[in-house]
């Protein structure tokens, strides 16, 4: 499965309920292209002209790899555990899955009775990427090598190789 605006939407008030007792401000929803994340929560801090702050959160899913469902919820109870962080600790200087993160993720875990397994990593042993996001291989500037290739020269360059040995011997005698 692919995740889509309107599943995460409907993930994230349902885990909210849930799990956070509707405490999570809802964020905004994004789809990504990247293949080195399948998700993410952002924090943007913006200060009003009369020096007021407020934050917005964004929570994105990739869809560069196809996802079993409980993939796609267990992605989502992720960065739900960041934005707890957000919300609960503004000002944390830990890394973001330290021991706080580390302690929301754990109760959700036992709350769900291991339902959802909310890691720092992939709990997902196989995806299969969106072949139309699939990109090509990148090509190098410098000839390919096959180690089997026997080399062929070109007419030219036999030509030149024989009038260089003509030379040779000629001024050689």
């Amino acid at each position: 499965m692919l995740p889509t605006i309107s599943f995460m939407r409907q993930s994230f008030h349902r885990f909210n309920q849930e799990y956070f007792q509707g405490s999570l401000p809802t964020p905004e929803f994004k789809i990504s292209k990247s293949s080195k994340l399948y998700g993410y929560c952002r924090r943007v801090c913006i200060t009003q002209a009369d020096g007021t702050i407020e934050y917005r959160y964004t929570i994105a899913c990739t869809k560069y790899y196809y996802f079993p469902t409980r993939e796609i919820e267990n992605i989502m109870l992720h960065e739900m555990c960041h934005l707890w962080v957000f919300i609960n600790y503004p000002d944390t200087t830990e890394p973001s899955h330290g021991p706080i993160w580390q302690s929301i993720a754990n109760r959700i875990t036992v709350a769900s009775n291991n339902k959802y397994i909310i890691t720092p990593g992939s709990t997902c042993p196989v995806v299969f990427i969106n072949p139309k996001l699939r990109r090509p291989p990148k090509k190098s500037s410098r000839p390919s090598f096959t180690p089997h290739t026997t080399y062929k020269p070109s007419f030219r360059h036999t030509l030149l190789r024989t009038l260089l040995l003509l030379m040779y011997l000629v001024l050689s005698l």
